[in-house]
């Protein structure tokens, strides 16, 4: 997950960091500052996985943060879903 945010870390680059074991949370909200993307991972490995993969909370979590924090008129989004296995929440 460095790796990808190392990639994506440009100037007219924002992204968010959406967890969802268990429960869907947004661990940091779209912006700029990879610094701070980079924190909200180390928390989120540092929690470790604390339950089921909540696939469909974690759509409904990135559908949200686009709606209220994305510039469609400008910007183009794309989401990355990283998950370690398939949703067993539902």
């Amino acid at each position: 997950m460095r790796a990808v945010l190392d990639d994506v870390s440009e100037d007219h680059v924002r992204a968010a960091l959406i967890s969802f074991s268990n429960v869907a949370r947004v661990d940091r909200s779209l912006t700029d500052d990879f610094l701070l993307l980079h924190a909200a991972l180390d928390e989120i490995l540092e929690r470790g996985a604390s339950g089921a993969t909540e696939f469909p909370a974690a759509l409904a979590k990135l559908r949200e943060e686009f709606a209220i924090h994305a510039e469609p008129a400008t910007r183009l989004p794309v989401s990355f879903f990283l998950s370690d296995g398939e949703d067993n929440a539902s």
